[in-house]
């Protein structure tokens, strides 16, 4: 009985010191809102099912989008590139210093994504095929799709001021996300923002055409990052028949 009790002694001695040999990890308020800046060297375009983001990219579509990032893994498409505190931190207080954001001092619990930081001048998508009547190959279709991304120039430039607009409470997006079209991108011109875009289609291309859709991104610098996706079958939707 004594060997059974000596026994729950030891068992309970190595419990508690196990217990208070955990680490805590402590969150700390950060001065800065943007905590990654990204200078992307590469790109790479890719057709989706519009109702899924599945990370393969689809060979034969109805409905569709297409995404626009760094590179094929989209997990390393916000690794790559980046300036932050560990990888140049000169750099980043440069920058944090720049866009005003050295002020936060909070504890950011969904932090926007590695932001640019030279002024965008464009995005420009067209295909290799015709997408219809008024819309040959190799035409813009910056009127025919809608861009989604992040950005934080109001924020900063509204000292941290994260109140949502309409349209972000009625689609569901974050305080740093929009939705406007290609052509209405290229007016803002935004400079703070992600290199991770969603297109989407406000018509749909005519006929049952295999097309390779090639997107750029240029900045005010001359920066030029070019990237074609894979040949994708998209079907033409059938009509409804009339009541």
């Amino acid at each position: 009985m004594k060997r059974f009790y000596l026994g729950l002694l030891l068992i309970s001695t190595f419990v508690l010191v196990g217990c208070s040999n955990q680490t805590v990890t402590k969150v700390y308020p950060s001065e800065n809102y943007v905590i990654r800046y990204q200078n992307p060297q590469s790109s790479y375009a890719a057709v989706y099912v519009s109702d899924n983001d599945d990370p393969n990219p689809s060979q034969t579509v109805e409905d569709f989008k297409i995404n626009l990032r760094v590179t094929e893994s989209t997990a390393n498409s916000r690794r790559y590139d980046i300036i932050d505190r560990q990888t140049d931190a000169t750099k980043f207080k440069e920058l944090a210093q720049k866009f005003n954001d050295t002020e936060y001092n909070k504890i950011n619990d969904i932090p926007p994504p590695p932001m640019m930081y030279v002024q965008s001048e464009s995005l420009n998508i067209v295909s290799d095929q015709d997408y219809d009547a008024t819309h040959p190959a190799g035409s813009s279709l910056n009127d025919l799709f809608l861009v989604k991304y992040a950005s934080v120039d109001h924020i900063l430039q509204n000292h941290y001021d994260l109140t949502p607009t309409e349209q972000q409470m009625k689609l569901g997006l974050y305080v740093w996300q929009f939705m406007e079209s290609v052509d209405e991108f290229n007016q803002r011109q935004p400079t703070l923002v992600g290199f991770d875009f969603w297109f989407y289609p406000t018509e749909r291309p005519t006929g049952n055409k295999q097309h390779r859709f090639t997107i750029t991104y240029k900045n005010v610098e001359g920066k030029e990052l070019v990237a074609t996706t894979l040949p994708v079958l998209i079907l033409e939707q059938e009509e409804a028949p009339n009541p």
